[in-house]
Order: structure tokens, then C-alpha cells, then sequence
């Protein structure tokens, strides 16, 4: 059906989309009756050009993108009209749905390991793709397997097509995903959320495939809520906010000179390079933490998948680092540098392989018994997933109070303390008996770091702790945890490869590559005046919100790599 646009809403400018939503409205089963979470959306993607869509989590960007092809549940209500190249999709029979999949639409999924089959080698996978389109001209071959993945961008294809997905880094799956989902020559694509915890190097590579189907003419859906990310890519922008559209323009427009104030409010929680804390680090505090000559060799009388694994590969090469009280430690560098290695190694979950690991006056390499435990209630970890961390079975406070019980702590003190700790992180004492899936993502991290602090840690590590999360969570979560540090005096090594966020959140930052640290200093010294050319690299590939200044950046990291 087709839905005519209410007086005064914004409506897409173009008549000559290949893909046109209007009128979309989509609403879930509940105990009252449906629940409508998109509210009219008009929509067009237009053949060599990118939309992207933003928003915040919950706003209804992916459950849009997954009606165009009806792949949401039976049981939910869509009503509207979605067509692409003159083809009615929802009122399409399955042969013509069958037939629109991957040959005239294409998806790349937000997570790349969960949207392949564990079991089957990326090869196979990608070949039973060709099978479902394949023409005489075209076969679905090995040879015209390879030949995708080499055209985006894999080295050694052959290697890929027969490596199972877990071999595979989160870049390659995902250009193996991208190769999916063009393997069949689609006129347009749907990306939700394909950079999501991708390093910025790796990223950089992502977008530039994405912008060289554009420039050969497919139309992009880009469904993000990473504001520079739309300023290196997008052409439009369509701004989502609880199921409604608030504003659409061009992204010069959108991105430099917003209309609405929930844009606006949006640009404002996107941490900015060179945006470093306040607090003068003249003198530094005394050490919580100290690492000397850290090791760390992957393959050395460790088992994997019950057979001892081959050649050695050394993690974590020779580190020393030190954690000021008080102070943050930002942690960046690409996937496989050995970041999340050593944040193990300093929390206690993984023993190295060679020099020390002093928390306090004690080295977790040599503690053993009452000793490391001891030493461990000192360490709070949060971790990148707290929905993964989180017992679902669990209500939340039960799974807060889990190290109080741990620590011999009586119910009614473990019970005060909950309370408190939900306090602590801007949560009302009732959370305590919620479930991990009745909470909102940044509510589960909220939890997540309560539950780090229970026992009053001198350390926290927090691994890639608000990679998953929209802008406005992220800097909500980056707010709660400085004022955290503040009050607490705990220090901190905070994990990432999102160079702003280090800025926003780091005193002090070190650069790792190849399980080295190739680079220290202030956040001020790295991020702004880095002496080390892979650092340089590394800020180079960082997208920035601002299309003008990502367009210079993006040209001068072209030019350095020829």
C-alpha cells in the first residue's frame, strides 16, 4: 500500500530512488496490544549515492532496514509501502522475495562472526550464495569465489575461502560479508552497523569498499549511530528519533548546521580529538600498578581445542607500564596489537609468560592461593559485552552481589551495598530485581560497572567498555566513570581502538603494535602531537564528524599509502 505523507514532514527530495519507503510503520506484539516503535518513516536510496540512518539504540534504524526485505518475525506488524525498482516488497510473493534477496538487495549484518555459520568454511558459505543467483555466464565456481573475495580488498583468498569464520579477524569477516552481499551484482545495499568495534585502520579500509560500490553505482543504506563514520561516507542523512524521522538533509547540512536539537544533542556527545581531562598532570601519583617486562606467548604449553598449538606467537612483547591512582591509562591500537592480552594479564585472568605484574606489593605471576585472591578482590574488570557478562537467568542485583558473596560479605551488608552501588551509577535501587533483557545497553553497562566497584577495587580494567554503545550512551558512561575516578581514586586501564574516545577519557595514553608499546605519553602529547608514525597512522584513519575535514583527512591518508 501506499501511504501519503501528513502535511509538513519532511519527505526525501528525489523521485528516482531505487528503493522507496513511505508511510513505514512497524509495531511489536504486547500484553496491551502492538506496540508501535516506527511512526511513518519516508525513506529513499538512490542508485551511486549513500543514506545513512541516525539514531540513537532503540530509535528503530535496524528494524527498518530488516522490513525492506520482511525479514522480521511474522508476528510483527508492518504497514506501509516499500518498493524497490518498481516492485511492491510487501505484498511480494516468496519467489519474488527469494528473488529480490541478494540479487537486487543485499545485507551486511552488524556483527560479521555471529552472521556466519560456524561450522562451514567462508568458501562454502559464499559459494552456496552464488548457487541461489547463479547464471550460466556466471557459475558459482572456487575460481569466481576467490575472485570476490580478492575484489574486496582479502589477501590470499584462497587461504580465506578455506578458513572457518573463527580464524578470521572482525576486517576480514566483514569484507567477506560485504563480498556476500554484492556477489550477486545487488542495486542497492543494507549495511547495519558494519564498522561496530572494528579497529579505526581496519574501519577506514571498510568504508573505502563501501564508497567504491557507490562510485559504481549501487545505493547504500548505511544504518550507524558513529557520527564520523557519516561524515567520511554519507551523502544524505536521515535523522531517526524514537521511530520518527526529526530531520534529513544533505550531510554538510545535517552534520555542520542541524536544524533539530536532538541533532544537535547528538554532535555534542561525539568525543572529539584532542578533547583530554582537565586535571594537571605535573605530579604524577604513586603506581597502584606496575608492569615490567611483560610476556606473553600464545602456542607455549597451552592447549587449544584439545591438541597443543603449533608455533609460538608472542602476545605481548617486553611491556612495561605504569598505573598512576587516580588516573586513566588509555590503552589503543589494532586488532591483534595485544590490547585485551594485556588487560588480562594486569587483571589476573592470565598469567605471563615472563617479567612482573606488581598490583600493590604483590606479582601476580608468582601469587598463588589466599595471596592472588586477595590481590584480585583489588582488580574490577568490565568488560566489552555486559550483556554476555550479565547471568541472564540472574536478576541484576544478584549478579552485583556475586563478588560480596564471594567475599564472605552477610546478606543484609551485600544487600546495602547493592543499593549503594546503584546509587553510584545514577540507577534507582529497584534495578536490583530487573533482568539483563529488560534493560536498555547502557543500563546493562551501568550494572556492569557497579558490579566491577563492589569491592571497592584500587584497579579497574575496562576492556572496550562502550564500543556497542550510541554517542549519547558513550558519553553518558564516559561522564559516570571520570566521576567515579574522581570520587573513588581507583586507576584505571581503559581499553579501545576509538581514538576520540581515549581523548575524551585518558590521562595518559600508550600506542601498542605487534604486542609492543611503541609509543607514551600525556593524551595531549599523543593525540595531538604524536611522535611515532604508526600513532600517526592510527589518527589518520580516525573518522571525525565533520564532512569537510573527514574528506582533507581521508585524502592525506591516501596519499601516504600511494
Amino acid at each position: 500500500m501506499t501511504v501519503e505523507a501528513p502535511a509538513g514532514r519532511d519527505e526525501p527530495a528525489g523521485t528516482d530512488a531505487v528503493l522507496a519507503i513511505r508511510g513505514l510503520r512497524i509495531a511489536f506484539p504486547a500484553g496491551g496490544g502492538p506496540r508501535e516503535v516506527v511512526h511513518g518513516v519516508d525513506l529513499d536510496v538512490t542508485a551511486g549515492r549513500v543514506t545513512a540512518l541516525v539514531g540513537e539504540s532503540g530509535s528503530g534504524k535496524s528494524v527498518t532496514a530488516l522490513s525492506v526485505l520482511r525479514l522480521l518475525d511474522p508476528a510483527v506488524r508492518v504497514d506501509g509501502a516499500v518498493r524497490f525498482a518498481g516492485t511492491d516488497l510487501m505484498h511480494a510473493d516468496a519467489a519474488t522475495l527469494r528473488r529480490v534477496r541478494g540479487a537486487g538487495v543485499g545485507m551486511v549484518f552488524q556483527e560479521p562472526m555471529g552472521a556466519w555459520n560456524p561450522v562451514q568454511t567462508v568458501g562454502v558459505q559464499l559459494a552456496e550464495a552464488l548457487r541461489a543467483h547463479e547464471s550460466a555466464e556466471r557459475p558459482a565456481t572456487g575460481e569466481r569465489v576467490r575472485e570476490l573475495l580478492a575484489g574486496v580488498g582479502l589477501e590470499d583468498p584462497a587461504r580465506i575461502a578455506g578458513s572457518f569464520p573463527h580464524q578470521l579477524s572482525g576486517g576480514q569477516l566483514q569484507r567477506a560479508m560485504v563480498a556476500m552481499a554484492t556477489s550477486a551484482g545487488p542495486a542497492v545495499v543494507i549495511a547495519d552497523e558494519p564498522t561496530t568495534a572494528l579497529d579505526v585502520t581496519v574501519q577506514a579500509g571498510v568504508l573505502d569498499l563501501f564508497r567504491s560500490l557507490a562510485a559504481a553505482g549501487t545505493g547504500i543504506l548505511l544504518i550507524t549511530h558513529d557520527m564520523g563514520v557519516v561524515a567520511d561516507l554519507a551523502d544524505e542523512v536521515v535523522v531517526l528519533r524514537s521511530g520518527t524521522v526529526v530531520e534529513r538533509g544533505s550531510v554538510a547540512d545535517v552534520l555542520t548546521a542541524p536544524r533539530e536539537e536532538y541533532t544537535r544533542t547528538l554532535l555534542a556527545a561525539v568525543p572529539r580529538l584532542g578533547s583530554i581531562p582537565g586535571q594537571s598532570l605535573t605530579k604524577r601519583p604513586a603506581p597502584v600498578a606496575r608492569l615490567r617486562d611483560v610476556t606473553v606467548d600464545y602456542g607455549v604449553g597451552r592447549v587449544r581445542l584439545g591438541r597443543r598449538a603449533g608455533t609460538p606467537v608472542r602476545a605481548v612483547d617486553g611491556v612495561d607500564l605504569e598505573l598512576p591512582a587516580g588516573r586513566t591509562v588509555g590503552l589503543v591500537g589494532e586488532s591483534g596489537s595485544g590490547k585485551s592480552t594485556l588487560g588480562r594479564v594486569l587483571a589476573g585472568l592470565l598469567r605471563p609468560d615472563g617479567g612482573q605484574v606488581v598490583v600493590g606489593e604483590v606479582d601476580l605471576r608468582t601469587a598463588t592461593g589466599s595471596r592472588l585472591r586477595r590481590v584480585q578482590r583489588e582488580i574490577g574488570i568490565v568488560f566489552q559485552d555486559p550483556g554476555s557478562s550479565l547471568n541472564p537467568k540472574h536478576p541484576v542485583g544478584r549478579s552485583i552481589a556475586e563478588p560480596l558473596r564471594l567475599a564472605s560479605w552477610s546478606k543484609a551488608d551485600a544487600a546495602a551495598r547493592v543499593d549503594e552501588l546503584l546509587g553510584a551509577v545514577d540507577l534507582d535501587p529497584g534495578f536490583a530485581h530487573r533482568y539483563p533483557h529488560q534493560l536498555s545497553g547502557g543500563q546493562r553497562q551501568r550494572i556492569a560497572i557497579a558490579r566491577s566497584l563492589a569491592l571497592r577495587p584500587r584497579l579497574l580494567v575496562a576492556d572496550e567498555p562502550t564500543s556497542a554503545l550510541d554517542v549519547s550512551v558513550q558519553a553518558t558512561i564516559l561522564a559516570l566513570l571520570r566521576r567515579l575516578q574522581d570520587e573513588l581514586g581507583f586507576a584505571c586501564l581503559f581499553i579501545t581502538h576509538d581514538l576520540a574516545v581515549v581523548g575524551a577519557v585518558a590521562h595518559e595514553v600508550a600506542v601498542m603494535r605487534d604486542g609492543r608499546i611503541v609509543e607514551f605519553g600525556t593524551a595531549q602529547d599523543v593525540l595531538v602531537t604524536a611522535s611515532d608514525e604508526y600513532t600517526e597512522e592510527l589518527l589518520a584513519a580516525a573518522p571525525v564528524a565533520d564532512p569537510v575535514e573527514q574528506a582533507r583527512r581521508r585524502a592525506v591518508r591516501l596519499a601516504r599509502h600511494g
